[in-house]
């Protein structure tokens, strides 16, 4: 029952008017026979309309994460074993529950990027995609584009290699220093390989125990 439950389910996220389907699902109680949590604001419905369109990818993992974004994490597990969910269906959900959970902090105005990657980056990103679709708030809806537009593709120029050739031991202390270098190449205080080279330096002259 729990597979032709969720494919019934990913037929109306597949409409090419599926907001139009799931707004019809909704105001049938469609969805609440569903699941009784299962709930959809018209706010919502409004962002999700913007992926009303054919050849969007993941469609249908969108919609689900952004359902799935105000429910508990008791009416998610039910949810997830009512659909029968494989893994990164589930995942999709645990992961918007996750920035659900994080959203006072993601709300700040005062966020520095490093704190916004390290909450999200461990997330699907369809996942932050459809919890975004989910949110109201301008601030954090601001964070979580930023996240997926930038943040995410964020990387440090220098490797572990060059970090040993400069002087930092082998072991943990490589791994220390590549966050540290990430996160200020975050937060917008290194620009080149120049900056991050002085950067190990100093790092490394200070003393690796020092953190």
């Amino acid at each position: 029952k729990g597979d032709r439950v969720r494919h019934e389910l990913e037929r109306i996220f597949d409409e090419g008017r599926a907001t139009t389907a799931l707004a019809m699902a909704r105001d049938l109680g469609v969805l609440r026979a569903i699941d009784p949590a299962l709930a959809v604001e018209d706010g919502t419905l409004e962002r999700l309309s913007t992926l009303s369109g054919a050849g969007i990818p993941d469609k249908a993992l969108l919609f689900l994460s952004a359902l799935a974004y105000p429910l508990s994490r008791s009416d998610a597990a039910r949810l997830m074993d009512r659909l029968n969910l494989d893994s990164r269906w589930a995942r999709a959900v645990r992961d918007s529950l996750s920035i659900n959970e994080s959203a006072g902090e993601l709300r700040s105005p005062g966020l520095r990027p490093r704190r916004l990657n390290r909450l999200l980056h461990a997330l699907d990103p369809v996942a932050v995609q459809g919890a975004m679709l989910a949110v109201s708030d301008s601030v954090m809806t601001e964070h979580l584009q930023l996240y997926l537009d930038e943040l995410r593709h964020v990387t440090t120029i220098l490797n572990g290699d060059d970090l040993m050739a400069m002087g930092v031991p082998e072991g943990p202390s490589v791994g220390l220093v590549l966050g540290e270098l990430l996160a200020a190449r975050l937060d917008g205080l290194l620009a080149t390989r120049g900056d991050e080279e002085a950067f190990v330096v100093r790092r490394v002259a200070s003393g690796l125990d020092s953190s």
